[in-house]
C-alpha cells in the first residue's frame, strides 16, 4: 500500500565515454534509457535543462522530474518523512552522483493506493 507520492527534480547523469554528442543525441539518449517508470514506485515525468557537453567524468547530464510512491511507514504520520523516503529511494535507485534532490510536491493518497507504476 502506497500512501504518499512525491515529486521531485534532481540531475541524473550518463557515462558516455569519449563519444562527442550534441543535444539531440543527448536528449535521444535520456529519453530511451530512463522515459518510463524504473521501478513500481519511481517513475521520470520528464527531462530537461540537457547538459550535452561532457564532464570531468566523461558524463552527459540531464535536469530529471521524478514521481515517487513511498509505501506506509508504521512509525510516523508526517508527511516530511515520506519526502525524506522519497529522496532516499531516488538516491539509491537512479544515477545522481551525489547530486541534490528536491521536493517539488508531495501528497497523501487516500485512500491508499494498492499497486504501483507498470515497467
Amino acid at each position: 500500500m502506497y500512501v504518499c507520492k512525491a515529486t521531485c527534480k534532481t540531475t541524473l547523469y550518463i557515462h558516455v565515454g569519449k563519444q562527442d554528442m550534441n543535444i539531440e543525441e543527448t536528449k535521444q539518449l535520456f529519453e530511451t534509457r530512463y522515459k518510463k517508470a524504473i521501478t513500481n514506485t519511481v517513475k521520470i515525468l520528464r527531462f530537461e535543462n540537457y547538459k550535452y557537453w561532457r564532464n570531468q567524468y566523461d558524463e552527459v547530464a540531464a535536469t530529471a522530474t521524478i514521481e515517487i510512491l513511498v509505501p506506509d511507514l508504521k512509525t510516523t504520520r508526517y508527511i516530511e518523512d515520506y519526502e525524506s523516503m522519497a529522496c532516499r529511494t531516488v538516491r539509491r535507485i537512479l544515477p545522481t552522483k551525489g547530486s541534490g534532490i528536491q521536493i517539488i510536491s508531495s501528497e497523501w493518497l487516500w485512500p491508499s493506493r494498492k499497486k504501483g507504476y507498470s515497467n
